[in-house]
């Protein structure tokens, strides 16, 4: 997305309200995938660590 003070760098006229919805809409479906991906990934991770120490406590006898 474009911000208002590139856009002044850029010599382009200022964008309205409805344009300025627009441009932030386009950008957030541009990014979004990315961001749902790095999401679960992170999750998937967490999972796992979760599993794994579980087990690591339930044989090491941490839980009485």
């Amino acid at each position: 997305m474009t911000t208002r003070d590139e856009r002044q760098l850029a010599d382009q006229p200022p964008l309205d309200g409805v344009a300025a919805i627009g441009d932030w809409t386009v950008g957030y479906v541009n990014r979004h995938p990315l961001a749902s991906l790095t999401t679960v990934g992170e999750q998937c991770v967490l999972a796992v660590r979760t599993v794994q120490y579980f087990f690591i406590d339930l044989f090491s006898g941490r839980f009485q």
